[in-house]
């Protein structure tokens, strides 16, 4: 669009070349129109004049020297005097266009990135330049580091509108050059898409042109120091006219005067040229520069860079603003007047330009006016634990191991973030990313680690062709077999990766309803999934939040997939802890020994509060400020926090509601009064800062706030709409919307909400009174129930969000009988569903409410319920390793029970109960109780010991009954279903299991009576099919012992041919 520079001026055919043997003072004397720096580029030779741009000829470019060529880029194309480059920026950010307005705010953001590109430029080569002020004139130090004495090195890329990217920059007088590299040269190449909020950070390089005699290394001892300073001041004038446009010390060059606007300015530049001649110790003082200050000019010379304009007066940020103005303070050559933030160096300059380079969205285009930390994607201070969690996951992607990561550390401190940055690592592996996180006021431990799973189900079938997700499921059905129902029941959303359900399950009919699974079926479940789904190709990471909440029965499922014993799953288990909130007997300790224990590689670390430096990078983002201005503040803050990152955030928020945090609108800054902070008693403890916080907002986010921390650290958006549609809670929408805006909650993608932060959620849930918690909840729970009931009809709802709000004030706030005996409904259906999804626990829980709201004579006025909760609690205790309480309903149930086949029920489950805990004093008791049972039944069976002979006579009734029967005849008699044999089968089945542990002498003949029975019968029960194979085998055995002639064996091989297609059939596992 501006066309290029070289194709407008007139082509030299000859030049003036540098006299290389003359002395550097000789050099730097020449007027800039007679030295010029010459510079190939890569096809037609340009040296730069004050205002235009000339080709050199063949002849004139055998000069340059070989270190010249090989440091130029060949992009490089054409040199451009600074004066113009700069007309040329403002122009090009101020053309008009049709393209959208983010377009033009690219525009104006690649003028001001190229604009720190070169002041990083200049800065480089002045930090290498020989130089010393007292070897100068005035009129000669105004010249050397006038505007026209430096140009800027473009690239040849002239036709778009966002104009010349800067590869380098030139003096012209003495020659010297500074040639940039960057990780990202092309601005114009991607600022679109940086507009919408991607990153315009970039590295840059200066390469110096080391073979030129005006060269020097950057060390600058004690004596150059007012150089130094000097070299800064200039450069701030430099910038200052880049960014402004204003050069008022440098108006008259060409004339080799040194004109100013005004007397006083004249003044000024002499005194700082002639102190900057003196030695140190003939400097004069303070305090007579100041007298004489105010009497010849009534000024003070500290403010001497006043006649400069701060730069957000022309829309910079404060962090551009501060640098010239910092550069500018160093005017006082000697040291004096110098405020605080001067530069003491180039090099500390030259610092914080990188810096404005690598992160320009915080320092030169965000408005800071907003407190906003830590910044998007930034995480401070943990670069070697996010090196070692990375190393982690590639080690299990690689080696297909599975492996655990404990991450443990104070509330606060960032573990969860630090997890975070692993992410990318994983999704760049081509793995699949599951979270869950345990909550403190939930029942329901087991169903976050099923419910992130679950969601892993989803993550495959989203991510992979339909093709490939009915590859997977194949291999699951494979896997499973008639078992698979059990995984449809424990993941529902696996059904999501088959193409299509009708063809596989409509001939198991109901299938997905049948069955009782435990504990031990649900785990082999899990890790037979994870064998299928997860390897080294496609590693699985599985998150955990909050370790200190999980319960045994969680960490018992992650222990089974990890500890795989096949080795097939490919899983990184990753789980966060407060370290300082457990105890040495906590589980989680004993988790780790099982892991140990099973060879599991495990890693442990600790993360404590990060060092002050980067609390001071963290505020320095976060205000928008450079690190070196804010290092006070910094050191306040991490004092007040031990470096904690959220307690950092929390502390700089109640800094600002206190006013010693200030935004000032005029110098676009945040200005802060380090002593009256250190005077004021702030309190460092971060859940009393958002508690005070809290308590001045308006009574509907308050209420909105507590509501919310009732359901945990998240209430579901569905929970949150039915609440607003009642009187009580009108405006709680309205509310969690504005605590959204205030910092303490977040939105989530589902529409619900979540707080920030743990400490956030126990900040609100503390603004409820200890004494009316409970009261609270039961509130908020009676009140969904009757927004349920009445708007439609039912509790169909979210059933388990209601009932554990009530439970709060289970027995205590339930007043009427009849409303004590429908909240005992609802937690049998509550505890219900839990048991479908193998959470024992959340079942325990509601039964045992349920249970303390029942009259005394329930047994008589409520049995059904009675019945069920006694049942469900039984069922719910034993996996949750309460086995006292189990035995105490299953003995409740057996003395209650109004028949003998709820008894056999209570029987049966009491003896696996038994079996499985190595109990004999009770088992042995039991054998008794099932033993009067059947003989109740009309089942004359002993109690004792029977002599040898009547077990043979047992066994031969039992085999001539079985020799009578024909093979298709044996496999249809579990067809009958009288009640009175179903019992008796039942009894004789609890008998037979009970004798092997208690009376083994007895087993060989209860299996041989059972046997008489069984075929006695031809009896349809449950009992049958799950122990005919092995019952018949033992007869069998039985049976070759008392004989074993050839006739025998036959039999044998006909029983256990038998047995086999007992198993074969489908309908003997669905029982």
């Amino acid at each position: 669009m501006f066309g290029n520079p070289a194709a407008n001026v007139s082509k030299e055919t000859s030049s003036v070349r540098q006299n290389q043997n003359g002395s550097q003072n000789q050099n730097c004397h020449e007027s800039s129109s007679d030295l010029n720096y010459q510079l190939q580029c890569g096809g037609p030779t340009f040296y730069a004049r004050a205002n235009d741009v000339i080709e050199l000829n063949d002849e004139d470019s055998k000069d340059i020297t070989d270190a010249e060529r090989a440091r130029t880029s060949p992009a490089a194309a054409a040199i451009v005097p600074l004066r113009r480059w700069v007309a040329l920026q403002e122009n090009a950010s101020m053309i008009p266009h049709a393209k959208r307005r983010s377009y033009q705010l690219g525009l104006q953001r690649a003028a001001i990135l190229r604009k720190i590109t070169l002041s990083y430029a200049i800065g480089e080569l002045l930090q290498h330049l020989k130089f010393s002020v007292s070897s100068y004139s005035q009129a000669e130090l105004l010249r050397l580091f006038s505007v026209d004495n430096f140009s800027v090195h473009v690239s040849t890329d002239q036709t778009s509108d966002e104009g010349w990217e800067v590869m380098g920059v030139d003096m012209i007088s003495p020659p010297l050059c500074v040639q940039l590299t960057s990780n990202l040269f092309s601005i114009s190449d991607f600022f679109e898409s940086a507009v919408d909020g991607e990153d315009w950070g970039r590295n840059v390089e200066a390469v110096i042109a080391r073979h030129s005699p005006f060269c020097c290394a950057k060390s600058v001892t004690e004596d150059e120091t007012r150089d130094g300073r000097f070299l800064c001041f200039s450069l701030g004038v430099l910038l200052h006219f880049l960014f402004s446009g204003e050069n008022r010390l440098d108006e008259s060059v060409k004339a080799g005067t040194c004109q100013h606007e005004s007397a006083e300015d004249a003044h000024r530049v002499d005194f700082i040229l002639e102190q900057s001649r003196r030695p140190k110790s003939a400097r004069i003082q303070s305090q007579h520069i100041r007298s004489v200050s105010s009497a010849d000019n009534g000024h003070d010379l500290m403010n001497v860079n006043s006649t400069f304009r701060p730069l957000h007066c022309f829309g910079y940020t404060h962090a551009v603003s501060q640098v010239v103005k910092n550069l500018l303070d160093c005017e006082s050559v000697g040291g004096l007047f110098c405020p605080d933030d001067a530069y003491p160096s180039l090099e500390a300059a030259i610092k914080d330009l990188r810096l404005l380079l690598r992160e320009p969205n915080i320092f030169l285009f965000k408005s800071n006016d907003v407190l906003v930390i830590p910044a998007k994607g930034k995480f401070y201070g943990r670069s070697l634990e996010v090196s070692a969690l990375t190393d982690a996951f590639c080690r299990v992607a690689s080696s297909g191991q599975s492996e655990a990561y404990i991450i443990g550390g104070f509330s606060g401190s960032g573990k969860t973030r630090l997890v975070e940055s692993a992410f990318n690592s994983v999704l760049a592996a081509d793995g699949m990313l599951v979270y869950g996180k345990f909550n403190e006021t939930s029942n329901s431990q087991l169903s976050v680690v099923l419910s992130a799973l679950d969601d892993l189900c989803i993550m495959i079938a989203d991510r992979n062709t339909p093709e490939q997700s009915q590859y997977i499921w194949q291999r699951l059905v494979s896997e499973f077999g008639n078992n698979f129902h059990l995984l449809v029941r424990t993941l529902p959303n696996v059904l999501r990766l088959a193409s299509s359900l009708s063809s596989t399950l409509s001939r198991d009919g109901d299938i997905l309803s049948q069955g009782e699974v435990n504990f031990f079926s649900l785990c082999d479940s899990i890790m037979r999934f994870m064998r299928v789904v997860s390897s080294s190709e496609s590693p699985v990471m599985l998150f955990l939040d909050d370790l200190q909440w999980a319960d045994p029965v969680s960490l018992g499922l992650v222990h089974t997939i990890l500890s795989d014993r096949k080795g097939a799953s490919c899983l990184f288990f990753v789980g966060n802890y407060r370290d300082n909130e457990v105890l040495p007997q906590h589980i989680i300790f004993g988790f780790y020994d099982w892991l140990k224990a099973f060879n599991v590689r495990i890693t442990t670390i600790h993360i404590d509060g990060m060092p002050e430096d980067d609390v001071n990078s963290m505020i320095s983002n976060a205000l928008g400020v450079l690190p070196r201005v804010c290092r006070s503040l910094s050191r306040v803050v991490f004092r007040k926090t031990d470096g904690n990152p959220f307690f950092v955030q929390t502390f700089l928020r109640s800094l600002i509601e206190s006013s010693h945090l200030k935004y000032d609108l005029r110098r676009k800054c945040w200005t802060w009064d380090i002593d009256s902070i250190y005077a004021e008693n702030i309190t460092p403890n971060v859940l009393d800062l958002i508690s005070t916080k809290m308590t001045n907002l308006s009574q509907d986010v308050q209420t909105a706030l507590k509501v919310a921390s009732c359901f945990g650290t998240k209430i579901n958006i569905s929970v949150a709409r039915d609440l607003s549609d009642t009187p009580q809670y009108l405006g709680l929408l309205s509310g969690l919307n504005k605590a959204v805006e205030d910092n303490f909650m977040d939105p989530v993608p589902d529409g619900s909400y979540r707080f920030v932060h743990d400490k956030v959620r126990e900040a609100a849930y503390g603004l409820i009174c200890c004494d009316c918690k409970d009261q609270y909840h039961f509130d908020i729970g009676t009140t969904l129930l009757f927004y349920y009931e009445s708007q439609i009809g039912s509790t169909s709802g979210d059933l388990v969000a209601v009932i554990d709000q009530i439970n709060h004030g289970v027995p205590s706030l339930v007043r009427s009988q009849s409303q004590r005996i429908s909240i005992a409904r609802l937690n049998f259906t509550a505890g219900s569903k839990a048991m479908q999804c193998y959470d024992y626990i959340s079942a325990y829980t509601h039964a045992k409410a349920a249970i303390l709201l029942l009259p005394s004579d329930s047994w008589r006025m409520h049995y059904d319920l009675s019945l069920g909760l006694y049942f469900q609690l039984a069922k719910s205790a034993y996996p949750s390793n309460k086995i006292d309480e189990a035995i105490e309903a299953l003995n409740k149930i057996v003395k209650h029970a109004d028949c003998v086949e709820t008894r056999l029920n209570g029987y049966t489950l009491l003896h696996s109960i038994l079996f499985n805990t190595c109990a004999s004093n009770d088992t042995e008791q039991l054998l008794v109780t099932i033993v009067n049972v059947l003989k109740s039944l009309g089942e004359d069976i002993p109690a004792d010991d029977v002599a040898r002979r009547d077990v043979a006579t047992q066994v031969r009734l039992a085999k001539r009954n079985f020799e009578r029967e024909s093979d298709d005849a044996l496999l249809q008699m579990h067809k009958n279903s009288s009640k009175p044999n179903v019992a008796i089968m039942q009894a004789y089945n609890i008998l037979v299991n009970l004798s092997f542990i208690a009376k083994p002498r007895l087993y060989q003949y209860f299996v041989a009576r059972w046997a008489q029975f069984c075929l006695k019968s031809n009896v349809a029960c449950k009992y049958v099919a799950g122990e005919l194979h092995r019952h018949f085998s033992v007869w069998v055995i039985c049976v070759c012992s008392v004989n074993s002639n050839l006739v025998v064996l036959t039999g044998a091989r006909r029983v256990c041919s038998i047995c086999c297609r007992f198993m074969q059939r489908r309908e003997w596992h669905r029982c």
